[in-house]
C-alpha cells in the first residue's frame, strides 16, 4: 500500500507594519478578495485571488526589520493583461515586463512593505 503524501499546501505569510494599507493594496490595486481577518483591530488577514493565497501578519515591534528580499512569484495565465491592470491601478513597476532567459515572461512590483512580487507565466 502506498503512503499518501502528507504535505498539502503552504501559506505565504508576509509581515506588515500597516495591515490596513496592505489589505487596501492587495484588494484595491491587485483585486484580491479579503477572505479572513483575525482580532479587532485586525492583526492577521488572508487574501485570495484565483488559487493564490497571501497571508498578512502585523508586526508588533516597529523596530523589527521587514526583509526586502521577500519574494513571491505569482503565476498567471495572461501576464500582459496582469501588467496592464497593475499600470491602470497605479502600481509602481519595479522591473518591466519582459521574456527572461529563464523562459518566463514576467514583471515585478513592490507592495507597501517592500515585499517583491514577480508576476508571470512560462513561455
Amino acid at each position: 500500500m502506498t503512503q499518501k503524501e502528507n504535505f498539502s499546501h503552504s501559506a505565504t505569510i508576509l509581515p506588515t507594519r500597516d495591515i490596513q494599507k496592505s489589505i487596501d493594496f492587495y484588494t484595491k490595486k491587485l483585486e484580491f478578495s479579503l477572505n479572513f481577518t483575525w482580532e479587532d483591530p485586525v492583526s492577521y488577514a488572508v487574501l485570495k485571488r484565483g488559487e493564490v493565497n497571501i497571508h498578512l501578519s502585523l508586526v508588533d515591534d516597529p523596530s523589527t526589520p521587514l526583509l526586502s528580499s521577500t519574494l513571491i512569484y505569482v503565476f498567471v495565465h495572461d501576464v500582459d493583461s496582469a501588467f496592464q491592470q497593475c499600470k491602470k491601478n497605479g502600481i509602481e513597476i519595479k522591473e518591466p515586463i519582459d521574456t527572461r532567459d529563464y523562459k518566463m515572461r514576467d514583471f515585478e512590483i513592490i507592495d507597501p512593505d517592500g515585499h517583491r512580487l514577480t508576476i508571470g507565466n512560462g513561455q
